[in-house]
């Protein structure tokens, strides 16, 4: 695209101005298929009563059992509606302390109630951020459920030897 000038000869002239922005364009498919890849669901959320939900990749929904239209349709996309609601006060009180103590970022370990009745443990790594006004939570999120099922384990496999050595009188393997 450019101008069409008259020169004072009367000779007809195209000024224009062309920039290469390859490197513009590989950076971004470059971004695209980090925010893309499936080690974990990436995401912006405002910072108020419902945690609305910004942005956020595919790798984000699956992870809860959405689609972006299910969640935006079902709950206008405040991820509150997400969390387990045993968890939601110890998520609001550690945020609060977060934000109150000066911290730039926050890691938390919650649990999240899919739509087919699944619970899924999440860990979710984020940082804190001010952005016309409003406080933002940018993060990623992983599924730690085969963790914690390994954690559960050892601790009842743990309690139950706790209790044969009390019963038995001595260890027990």
């Amino acid at each position: 695209t450019g101008v069409q000038r008259r020169r004072p000869n009367g000779a007809s002239v195209l000024v224009s101005l062309c920039l290469d922005i390859t490197g513009q364009i590989e950076a971004q498919a470059e971004l695209e298929s980090i925010v893309q890849c499936p080690i974990g669901g990436i995401f912006r959320a405002r910072m108020d009563h419902g945690f609305t939900l910004i942005y956020a990749n595919d790798y984000y929904y699956a992870l809860h059992g959405f689609t972006r239209e299910g969640l935006r349709n079902q709950f206008g996309n405040k991820t509150i509606h997400l969390v387990h609601p045993e968890d939601i006060d110890r998520l609001d009180e550690q945020l609060r302390n977060t934000i109150e103590q000066g911290k730039e970022t926050v890691s938390l370990e919650y649990r999240v109630v899919r739509p087919d009745g699944k619970t899924v443990w999440l860990l979710m790594n984020g940082s804190l951020s001010e952005h016309r006004g409003n406080m933002l939570l940018t993060g990623m999120v992983i599924d730690i459920s085969h963790q914690k099922f390994r954690e559960a384990r050892r601790c009842c496999k743990s309690r139950r030897q706790r209790a044969l050595c009390v019963k038995n009188r001595g260890p027990v393997d």
